[in-house]
């Protein structure tokens, strides 16, 4: 696996000669991935730990008292997966290279977050 640089973007090169991008496209969510977004979020974060739900009615709620609120908590919860990504990729890069102890520090750094 190789790094390469092509039109501005960062790419995994894989072996069969595929690409995979590494750094996420920077524009704005459809409503679908919003959606999507959301009920990951909902899955995978406790009701009482959901920044959808600060006020403490419920995301529905939420959402339609607080519209640009609603839509930066989805971002922000997009951008910290997409980091965990990006942290395990480098993870993987450092075991390849044959540094273990820097992978489990750059692993750790993401369950600590």
């Amino acid at each position: 696996m190789n790094l390469v640089s092509y039109n501005g973007a960062l790419y995994r090169m894989e072996d069969d000669r595929s690409k995979t991008s590494v750094i996420p496209d920077e524009s704005e969510l459809t409503a679908a991935e919003a959606i999507r977004m959301q009920a990951e979020m909902c899955d995978s974060t406790p009701c009482n730990k959901c920044k959808l739900n600060r006020d403490k009615q419920g995301c529905i709620s939420y959402r339609r008292k607080h519209p640009d609120e609603a839509v930066k908590a989805i971002e922000e919860y997009l951008y910290k997966k997409t980091l965990r990504k990006d942290f395990e990729l480098a993870a993987q890069i450092c075991e390849e290279l044959g540094c273990p102890s820097a992978a489990a520090e750059l692993r750790k750094m993401v369950r600590d977050e």
